[in-house]
């Protein structure tokens, strides 16, 4: 399914293709057998996989590089 959706992931409609990737991909898996609910809720389940593992990673770098200095004093010396 993956393979399928990936010339839709190099042309962005929407901001980060946002609910055309889910569309997509309910679409896709119910032409292979499957229903489109089914498409739609893995589709949503790897849209939120991919935004915790992103956010987490987000998050973990801003506390070990320090995200509330100032680094404006710093840079006046």
């Amino acid at each position: 399914m993956d393979a399928l959706t990936f010339a839709l992931r190099l042309v962005m409609i929407t901001p980060g293709n946002l609910g055309v990737y889910e569309w997509v991909v309910a679409l896709l898996s119910s032409s292979v057998g499957s229903t489109l609910v089914t498409g739609l809720v893995c589709a949503a389940i790897y849209r939120a996989a991919g935004l915790l593992v992103t956010g987490s990673a987000g998050l973990i770098s801003v506390l070990l590089l320090g995200g509330s200095r100032d680094y404006r004093k710093e840079s006046v010396k």
